[in-house]
């Protein structure tokens, strides 16, 4: 053979080709000589390295692989594939050379398929391999496909033949160049092919000859130069500083120095002159360029002070230090005294303290074995710990580093930084803590950027207002705005913050199902350190049920006021209609009943008996009255009522209704009438426009079923409620809240007075009962009345009215108004009762003290000058404990049923009576006393 691989390639070069190949692919790759020998590989299987070829048996096989692949290239195949015995496969292919086949690449330790395990467990057993082992080392071998390894062993194959073509043409130029070294033009081609500038110069420095380096460095043509004399291109400073060494070049001995050169274009260089004294008395300079060179050891200069002040102004500390226990350093910058509270020269060599000794104790083993840990895969460490400074202080700090290695891989020392970390620490589980808060806060908190758009909210706002925070973040704020608050109201509350004002108010949110919260809002703004605002956070505090509450209570204020108001006039005009009901219905039995007499004094009844009603439904819903409560079925109520309304509505609203609960609730049978036909006939008037549908629904419900939060005063339980929904215009946000209070309209001047919600609203409290209502703009409005149901069974015990009730007996009368009086002894003596009528309390009582058998029953108003009526029947029972009483009012606190019960005190009725009243009361009385 006349070359072999090894006189044509660069082994280095190929071994990094393999190395690049292995990176690139995972396959191990290397070439042989035809005798078998590797001339360089890398990547080998573990399978192969630690089993196959470990083992003097399965070698064998491995060896047998190698030869199949030869004989197989011998025989001018372009590639061939082997699979060995032990299970693995081989590919190669030919390097040739001018015809000879100097060399063949292989390709191996890959599989086609998936691995037969039964196959190499078998194999593992035979050689006695770690199975386990052994499976590991198997699921390393990569698996390709044969078409994707055949262009990829092609082409690995051509380029190492390009590389030794390439190393054959540089083997014969060099054989050229030795051999023209003997002859002067020879000479002149290895002048000429110098990468340094070769000039030949006279005793007198003049230039004889230069080659084309020279020209090229200097910028002249060779003419130019070869007519110049050094003192032209040298500087004249640079001569006088370095003259020419002759004495020394007439020793033989070559002189190096460096020069400065003015080059055609004015500009200086720096070379490096290697001069000898040729036999001829001539002087050959070899010159070399080295201005870059020289830039660059000042650059590498300035590097080194640029690097020494960084360490010195970095907050931290910058270290070599050998690899043991005591971390012994051998560099440390400046920054070890901040951080540690020793000198540098403290540490260094540990002359006075190890490093290790400045590790907390508890932290020393840990900090060790990861370095080692980190160390033993060659890879860089990254490790937080505690020091104990020379002050005796704790620090956290966070070290950053990694080995040095000499060739067979050995650490030679460690370099990295370490920098205290403590405050970041400190500072990161302050806001872990405070992110901790945020998050298990029961109050809402979010964060907005300046044009109001979401950028954070926590859990309690996603749980309050129902929008999950994926569907919140990057939307803007106004997403809650609710209809109470104008766009005025916002547009102010942004204007404080902006100029970076803390707003506090109160806020009506909207949720996603589109109800409606309060919150007690407190918006504050987020600068930056510029003192630019860049965010908000808003703490909102949901208010809901205090509101509610606060308005009930106002409600109920409002009541309690009006209810002074009412019961300080109910008693006086309780008695003028007294008066007026009580002659006018005797009256009426006087007059012929188609005279005009007759007719006017029936007005007359029908009129006073509306002011009694106007009086009652005063007193009802400021809870100043209590009504005859008795066992009622709704169901039958408002069907009359129902009935009734679809006599009086318009064609155009239609009457939905569904009563399913039967049950039966101590009530007032009137007080249910009116009732359902304010709700019905304000529903109406709310759809009087364009008409729509009147929805009534009747239904047992338990509290467990409806949002508590809507009934704050009702306790858990069942009840029956009434549902009046209409799809009228709705109520305004705005007055929602005082739709309930009296004498509050938003019906024009004759619609009404404003006392229809105001009655509902104190007949349902009146029955301890509660009542909501949800309404939109546009929509419609529901209002939800709960009654508490009674338990066990009840019967309808509704009274019908029948003919006054007659006697003969004596009636002490007693009221300190003579219309009253005279009004009650007429109604009475024209039922065949003999009357003893007096306006005077302590008269009547001197009286029944005269004669206190002469009288049969005592009926007295409560309210008189003196003795109030309670006051003398107290007195009159006293005197003779049997004497029936019964007490008139037209309005007072001072008495209950309870109360004049316990007395013995016999019936309790509210002015004004009529006849039938008057006389149900005074027969009931004497004849459940006898």
């Amino acid at each position: 053979m006349k070359y072999t691989i090894n006189d044509l390639i660069n082994t280095e070069k190929i071994q990094s080709l393999t190395e690049s190949f292995y990176n690139a692919t995972g396959l191990c790759s290397g070439i042989m000589d035809p005798q078998g020998t590797v001339i360089a590989g890398s990547g080998w299987q573990d399978i192969c390295t630690e089993f196959h070829r470990a083992n003097v048996r399965s070698v064998l096989r491995c060896r047998d692989s190698d030869v199949a692949l030869a004989d197989q290239l011998r025989s001018g195949k372009p590639y061939a594939f082997f699979t060995c015995k032990n299970g693995l496969i081989d590919a190669a292919a030919p390097i040739i050379i001018e015809g000879e086949h100097v060399a063949y690449f292989v390709v191996g330790q890959f599989l086609f398929n998936a691995p037969d395990s039964d196959f190499f467990k078998q194999q593992a057993r035979e050689f006695g391999f770690d199975e386990k082992a052994y499976l590991n080392a198997l699921s390393k071998v990569p698996i390709l496909e044969q078409d994707r390894i055949e262009p990829v062993l092609s082409f690995l194959t051509r380029l190492a033949e390009l590389i030794a073509e390439m190393g054959l043409a540089h083997l014969m130029q060099k054989n050229a160049s030795d051999r023209i070294k003997t002859s002067e033009e020879k000479y002149r081609n290895m002048m000429e092919q110098s990468a340094d500038g070769i000039f030949i110069i006279d005793p007198h420095l003049r230039c004889c000859e230069v080659n084309t380096k020279s020209c090229e460095m200097l910028g002249y043509t060779r003419d130019e130069l070869t007519s110049k004399n050094i003192k032209d291109i040298v500087p004249a400073e640079d001569l006088a500083a370095r003259p020419v060494q002759w004495d020394l070049l007439r020793t033989g001995e070559t002189v190096i120095s460096e020069r400065s050169a003015r080059k055609k274009d004015g500009s200086l260089a720096t070379f490096e002159v290697s001069g000898r004294l040729l036999s001829d008395g001539n002087i050959l300079a070899n010159v070399r360029d080295i201005t870059e060179r020289k830039q660059a050891e000042k650059d590498l200069k300035e590097s080194k002070r640029a690097l020494s002040t960084l360490l010195s102004n970095l907050p931290g500390m910058a270290y070599r230090c050998k690899n043991d226990r005591d971390w012994t350093m051998e560099l440390v910058s400046e920054g070890c005294f901040p951080l540690t509270g020793y000198q540098p020269s403290d540490l260094l060599d540990s002359a006075r303290v190890t490093y290790g000794q400045i590790i907390h104790p508890d932290d020393r083993d840990v900090v060790w074995q990861q370095v080692q840990n980190s160390l033993s895969g060659r890879q860089p460490f990254q490790i937080t710990y505690r020091i104990i400074t020379a002050g005796n202080k704790i620090k956290w700090v966070w070290e950053q580093g990694q080995g040095l290695y000499d060739d067979n891989g050995n650490v030679t020392a460690l370099e990295g930084f370490i920098s205290d970390i403590t405050e970041r620490l400190q500072a990161e589980q302050n806001r872990i803590q405070l992110e901790t808060a945020v998050e298990q806060a029961d109050e809402i908190i979010f964060i907005a950027d300046t044009m109001g758009r979401f950028t954070y909210v926590n859990p309690a706002f996603e749980r309050l207002t129902g929008f999950s925070r994926k569907e919140t973040i990057g939307r803007h704020s106004q997403m809650l705005q609710g209809e109470k608050n104008a766009e005025s109201f916002y547009e102010d509350m942004i204007e404080a913050v902006r100029r970076g004002d803390v707003w506090k108010g109160h806020i009506v949110n909207t949720k996603k199902d589109g109800s409606r919260f309060e919150v007690q809002a407190t918006i504050s703004p987020i600068k930056n350190t510029q003192g630019e605002i860049t965010h908000f956070v808003c703490v909102e505090r949901d208010v809901t049920n205090e509101m509610n509450m606060e308005r009930q209570l106002r409600q109920a204020q409002k009541m309690e006021a009006l209810g002074t108001l009412a019961g300080g006039i109910a008693h006086d005009f309780n008695n003028i209609l007294a008066a007026i009901i009580g002659f006018a219905d005797m009256t009426l039995d006087e007059l012929h009943r188609d005279s005009q007499a007759h007719r006017n004094i029936k007005q007359i009844l029908v009129s006073s008996k509306r002011a009694k009603e106007l009086v009652r439904q005063i007193l009802t819903f400021t809870r100043k009255a209590d009504q005859e409560k008795k066992p009622v079925k709704l169901k039958l109520i408002f069907q009359e009522v129902l009935h009734m309304l679809r006599a009086t509505l318009p064609s155009t609203i239609n009457i939905d209704y569904r009563l399913d609960s039967g049950a039966y609730l101590l009530a007032d049978a009137t007080q249910m009438q009116q009732l359902l036909m304010n709700l019905c006939t304000n529903a109406a008037h709310a759809m009087r426009d364009h008409g729509g549908v009147l929805r009534v629904n009747l239904h047992d419900v338990t509290l467990k079923q409806i949002d508590r939060v809507r009934y704050p005063g009702l306790d858990p339980g069942t009840y029956i409620q009434l549902e009046v929904t209409d799809n009228g215009k709705g109520i305004k946000p705005a007055i929602v809240d005082r739709i309930f209070d009296p004498f509050f309209t938003t019906k024009e001047i004759g619609d009404g007075t404003g006392m229809g919600l105001a009655l509902v609203h104190g007949i349902v409290e009146n029955h301890d009962g509660a009542i909501s209502v949800d309404s939109r703009q546009g929509e419609g409005t529901t209002f939800a009345v709960l009654l508490p149901k009674p338990e066990g069974e009840a019967k309808d015990a509704m009274l019908a009215t029948s003919a006054p009730l007659k006697g003969t007996e004596t009636v002490l009368f007693v009221d300190d108004e003579n219309e009253v009086t005279h009004a009650g002894k007429m109604m009475l003596e024209s039922l065949g009762y003999t009357v003893v009528a007096l306006t005077d309390s302590t008269e009547a009582l001197k009286l029944f003290r005269t004669t206190p058998s002469d009288f049969d029953i005592v009926v007295t108003d409560q309210t008189m000058p003196a003795l109030t009526g309670y006051e003398l029947s107290q007195e009159i029972l006293s005197i003779r404990p049997d004497m029936p009483v019964v007490l008139c009012t037209g309005y007072s606190e001072a008495v209950s049923p309870e109360r004049i019960k316990k007395a013995g005190i016999c019936d309790f009725i509210m002015k004004p009576l009529n006849r039938y009243e008057l006389s149900k009361a005074v027969r009931n009385a004497i004849d459940t006393s006898r």
